[in-house]
């Protein structure tokens, strides 16, 4: 199987917003020995091919079906809530119902409103007759069954109700007492002009397909990467690997997700369970040590190739990095912060990783993928 080593270094800090590659408190740095640094990692690893190698190239276009989502997005936003007084119910209508339910001609905990109305959006599928509630009309009663899932209670639900609905089969009386509908505006100049900082449709038009086609070709490069380091890595060797760096790297990850947990007010494992989807502490710390040994993997190679072609960066293009990096991880306010957090070298490292990246683009040989992802 295809090892994919994925370009996880902005990654693991702008993504996962992680403290992994540096510990707090460092000793700020004023300057960085860019060459020692290549020379250091390079020494890791016994380069492969990596000019004129193909890769599955990922394209994107901007559809005509693409612009017309984000058009009816932003008009959406102007919608205005407003109670219909006569017509029947429609998909994205905000209806407020009564139900009552039964079981074999009875009544069941939980199955009633009781009088006090229940407001759900037609089509969310957030209520099991939702697909009963299009078409009606205000004031209208009318019954519908439905067959509760097998799974619809747990084991802790079904001591809590004193009662098992999984896969019984039901009765709602259904009444609809009202029905709010959005409104949407007009999509025209005046909408434009009031909402963005455009004066008419066609500029506004203009410019989202310039972002749109910028946010696209930013995707399409990122998964290039991809591809591409995935075919130098199959052609290289990784010999070994700075270990501590590594270790390093997990704790401070780790010690930073436990500071997160503590100022919410939760202990660990219900943190990683709720933010990350871990089902433990063991399997956030495994998955941090992939992350750890794929961001290294990554950077040994990228410093093989700038040293194989002579690549490296300037004060200059370090410093238009590290600005770029605060715009990104939401540091613009906060400078002093940033650098107490993030060393130059690792500033250094990644001004250094688009370099070589483009550098591999451009050499590379683009071809159609084989496969569907």
């Amino acid at each position: 199987m295809k090892r994919s080593i994925k370009n996880v270094s902005k990654v693991m800090v702008l993504t996962l917003g992680l403290t992994m590659l540096t510990g707090c408190g460092k000793k700020k740095d004023d300057k960085v020995d860019v060459d020692a640094m290549i020379d250091k990692y390079a020494a890791y690893c016994e380069l492969g091919e990596y000019k004129g190698v193909e890769y599955e190239e990922t394209l994107y276009e901007v559809t005509d079906e693409d612009l017309e989502y984000q058009i009816n997005q932003f008009i959406s936003q102007g919608a205005t809530p407003t109670e219909v007084t006569e017509g029947k119910t429609q998909t994205g209508d905000t209806i407020n119902i009564d139900f009552v339910g039964t079981i074999n001609g009875e009544e069941f905990p939980g199955g009633s409103t009781e009088g006090e109305g229940y407001d759900v959006t037609v089509g969310q599928g957030r209520i099991l007759f939702d697909d009963d509630l299009v078409d009606r009309e205000i004031g209208e009663t009318f019954e519908t069954e439905i067959t509760f899932p097998e799974d619809y209670m747990t084991e802790e639900d079904i001591e809590n109700a004193g009662m098992n609905l999984n896969g019984q089969d039901a009765v709602f009386t259904v009444t609809i007492n009202s029905i709010t509908r959005n409104i949407l505006p007009e999509y025209n100049d005046e909408y434009v002009a009031a909402n963005t900082e455009f004066s008419t449709v066609a500029e506004y038009e203009e410019n989202l397909k310039k972002v749109m086609e910028e946010s696209y070709t930013n995707a399409a490069k990122s998964y290039n990467k991809s591809a591409v380091i995935t075919v130098v890595d199959e052609n290289s060797k990784v010999n070994e690997y700075p270990q501590q760096e590594i270790e390093e790297l997990i704790e401070e990850a780790v010690d930073s997700v436990a500071e997160q947990a503590a100022s919410y007010g939760y202990d660990m494992a219900t943190f990683i369970t709720s933010k990350y989807g871990m089902s433990s502490e063991e399997a956030f710390r495994a998955y941090v040590s992939s992350l750890a040994e794929q961001y290294m993997r990554e950077k040994i190679l990228i410093c093989a190739i700038a040293k194989s072609e002579s690549i490296t960066v300037s004060e200059e293009e370090i410093e238009a990095e590290r600005e770029l990096l605060i715009e990104q991880s939401g540091y613009t306010d906060k400078e002093d912060e940033f650098d107490d957090l993030y060393e130059k070298e690792e500033i250094a490292y990644y001004a250094l990783n688009e370099k070589v990246y483009d550098f591999l683009l451009e050499n590379g040989v683009p071809v159609e993928k084989t496969t569907e992802e």
